[in-house]
């Protein structure tokens, strides 16, 4: 049996560049029926009207899940939401308001989970708080380009009041990152 060699980039690319546009269309229309992942992969990515919101709720719902609900908040129910975040930040990269908006939704659930019932496993409360810096350094790197609508601006500062029952640590930061989103020098809730 031979061995397999990886064909480099720059050759697929090369012979891309010499296909006719129905070559390319047959070439999309195998791997669109290869797998789902490829249909969702370019569902998203090619989606003309509401780019994002045809598939910004599934990845909405797989953030949320592990906040809701009676279970007790395990640690896999929120690396899958960790990862939801992440594959929607590689999938769609320039939408930064549909980034920050899964983010707000992980922090938002997991601070409202600990107000209301205060129990989840250590780690989830470290994870909220590192999903809280990404948010963070997310919104200063944009320096502007960031805009809120008012409904999200209405959940942010829910945030900030909700975090003022949280250890003073969790609150001043959270309510730090509420006044760099909402444009204030400091929170003025």
């Amino acid at each position: 049996m031979s061995k397999r060699v990886p064909i480099k980039w720059s050759q697929i690319r090369k012979r891309l560049s010499a296909l006719p546009i129905e070559e390319h269309l047959d070439l999309f229309k195998e791997l669109f029926d290869l797998s789902p992942q490829n249909q969702q992969y370019l569902a998203e990515k090619l989606n003309p009207q509401g780019k994002y919101e045809s598939v910004w709720e599934e990845y909405g719902d797989r953030v949320i899940d592990p906040f809701s609900g009676s279970k007790r908040v395990g640690k896999g129910a929120v690396q899958k939401a960790r990862e939801a975040i992440q594959e929607y930040q590689q999938a769609f990269p320039e939408d930064l308001e549909g980034i920050v908006e899964l983010m707000l939704t992980f922090v938002e659930g997991g601070t409202e989970r600990t107000v209301e019932r205060g129990e989840m496993y250590a780690g989830a409360y470290d994870e909220v708080e590192a999903v809280l810096v990404e948010m963070e350094k997310l919104v200063k790197a944009a320096k502007g380009a960031f805009h809120l609508d008012e409904g999200n601006e209405g959940r942010f500062i829910r945030l900030a009041e909700l975090a003022s029952q949280l250890d003073w640590q969790t609150e001043h930061r959270v309510q730090d990152l509420v006044a760099e989103v909402l444009g204030h020098r400091r929170w003025r809730g």
